[in-house]
């Protein structure tokens, strides 16, 4: 595991990665908003939001499962650092793209901020 995560520590996706290694759900991952979700002084992440992707066509976004499954978890130091390197890169790649940025808010987008 340690070879794994030292192999993705410079992935551009590694944040969500290592989400998952958390035992995230893929539309936990997914439905992650920086403001609401994400608190990188407190070092937590709320659970409060899912996304996914239906027939490749359109996204569907909801609350949790159940409400069991909202939560607020600690973020451990690897995908502590990973977040604020993810959020250092993505606030580069919104200079680079300039007015071709979409702003959603969401944390895993791609480099031009679409999800």
């Amino acid at each position: 595991m340690q070879t794994f995560v030292a192999g993705i520590r410079d992935e551009r996706l590694c944040a969500p990665l290592m989400e998952s290694l958390m035992g995230l759900r893929p539309a936990e991952v997914a439905g992650q908003r920086w403001a609401e979700d994400v608190d990188l002084e407190a070092g937590t992440l709320a659970i409060l939001n899912t996304r996914t992707m239906v027939r490749n066509h359109y996204t569907v976004e909801k609350d949790t499962k159940t409400t069991s499954g909202e939560r607020t978890l600690p973020l451990p130091a690897l995908v502590w650092d990973a977040l604020r390197r993810f959020k250092a890169t993505q606030a580069r790649e919104r200079l680079a793209a300039g007015e071709a940025y979409t702003n959603s808010g969401y944390v895993f987008v791609d480099e031009l901020g679409c999800r």
